[in-house]
């Protein structure tokens, strides 16, 4: 009834109605078991006389059917099949096939044909079968069963003993993949009994089956990781597979080798390029070679300078010498007297000071220069590069002085605007003054008009009224 008042308010609905629940009758070709079932041949004699095609006459090839199941190994070892849903608590059952453990140990452990098995498949097998045997000891250890399996321990003790002998005497034989393969195996086995004691220490084991064969994919996927880092090493031409040889990053092996081999082609590439009929081009040389050029040149004209620089302070020199000497000359050929005498010796004294301050003043500037040189030559490398900073820096002054007188006409405009604004505002503001007193005395003006015309109007009614 909740329902129906519920519902009540929805359209095409009848509730005066009743509630009537009818199930189909069943007819004759209808049946309830699934169709897609496989049918065989019944040996009833009716098979022979019903000639309907939809039935399959054709028997079970029991070896087919055969050959498709046997290879599922089944394992419902503590399964729980109740309908709980709880996901902790609900256990299934695990099918493994031989194509599978195939593709996942590569050993080859489930084939029937013992004689192309290798030692390696059959040494991996039965590491495989002992720690599924350990795995089931500790799983009957866990559960209280310790009086049965002290002698299956010892004797998985024995078989790992035996088996670690087996690796030891076998990696003496095989190759540098296999022996780095074995070695991590005989790691892994010592070191993962412990650490499974103490994790079942801590936490309790969700299933021994499940566990088992995690360890097992885990197992052969750290051995699949091993043997790629192995022929890794081995194709560089490492020694770190070698147990006692020093252990060496890989990565910092790489970055050396490529350091080499980009350092190689660098060498090769050229002697290449030489050998060919087409010398490669070369833009790093041409412009080595032209700045070795032009350095030359500026070496040429400082020594030609240097030189005339020379021969001018020698020609300095002589001139002076001559001047001096037919100075002396034509004092002495002068008749002398009493009067003139010491004011000659003087003019003489003088002119030797002065020659003898200037040269002593062109020395000095030329051992300046001379000092200077060194340094100069030290620099030259530097002086395109300053020459054209300073090039650059005095265009930008220049643009910057024509910014600052740009900058100050427009400073100059604004001043004017700012004035012609104020003017602006000024008239503005008198215009507004006027205009508010002129509506001002407009309205006055209106309510007199006003006042005056509504006189005017009473006087006119007046009049009206009296001359009715």
């Amino acid at each position: 009834m909740a329902a129906v008042k519920k519902y009540a308010g929805l359209p095409d609905l009848d509730i005066a109605a009743p509630e009537i629940y009818e199930t189909p009758e069943l007819t004759e070709g209808g049946s309830t078991a699934p169709t897609a079932t496989l049918r065989t041949d019944s040996p009833s004699p009716s098979d022979d006389a019903d000639g309907d095609e939809r039935l399959v006459h054709q028997r079970i090839d029991q070896e087919s059917a055969r050959r498709r199941f046997e290879p599922f190994v089944v394992d419902a070892a503590n399964v729980n099949f109740g309908d709980t849903v709880n996901a902790e608590e609900r256990i299934s059952y695990r099918a493994r096939t031989r194509r599978r453990r195939r593709a996942q140990f590569g050993d080859g452990s489930d084939d029937d044909s013992d004689e192309d098995e290798s030692l390696g498949a059959r040494i991996a097998r039965l590491k495989r079968e002992a720690l599924e045997v350990r795995l089931e000891l500790d799983r009957r250890k866990g559960e209280g069963v310790s009086a049965e399996t002290d002698d299956d321990g010892g004797g998985v003790d024995e078989v790992e003993k035996l088996l670690s002998d087996l690796n030891a005497t076998n990696s003496q034989a095989r190759t540098t993949h296999d022996h780095a393969e074995q070695a991590f195996l005989r790691t892994l086995s010592k070191t993962s009994q412990p650490s499974k004691d103490a994790a079942r220490k801590s936490t309790p084991l969700p299933t021994d089956r499940e566990t088992s064969v995690a360890t097992i994919s885990q197992t052969a996927a750290v051995a699949e990781f091993s043997d790629r880092l192995t022929a890794l090493e081995s194709a560089l031409g490492l020694t770190t597979v070698d147990p006692t040889a020093p252990a060496s990053a890989i990565l910092p092996t790489l970055n050396s080798l490529t350091e080499q081999i980009t350092t190689l082609s660098s060498i090769i590439t050229p002697a290449r390029a030489a050998s060919g009929s087409a010398p490669a081009s070369l833009p790093n040389l041409d412009a080595l070679q032209s700045r070795i050029q032009l350095l030359t040149a500026e070496a040429d004209k400082l020594a030609a300078s240097r030189r005339a620089a020379l021969a001018s302070l020698d020609d300095l020199q002589e001139a002076r010498l001559r001047y001096n000497t037919i100075r002396t000359n034509r004092t002495h050929s002068r008749p002398t007297s009493s009067h003139n005498g010491p004011m000659q010796d003087m003019d003489r004294q003088e002119g030797q000071l002065h020659s003898s301050l200037f040269l002593q003043e062109q020395a000095s500037k030329i051992n300046a220069l001379y000092q200077l040189l060194p340094t100069i030559e030290g620099l030259q490398p530097l002086l395109p590069t300053v020459l054209e900073r300073l090039r650059s820096l005095s265009v930008i002054h220049a643009g910057a002085a024509e910014a600052r007188g740009e900058l100050d006409d427009v400073i100059r405009r604004q001043d004017e605007t700012r004035e012609e604004i104020k003017k602006w505002r000024g008239a503005v503001e008198s215009v507004e003054r006027k205009m508010a007193e002129m509506s001002k005395d407009m309205k006055e003006n209106v309510d007199v008009v006003g006042g005056l015309i509504g006189g005017v109007e009473e006087r006119i009614k007046a009049l009206g009224q009296e001359s009715q």
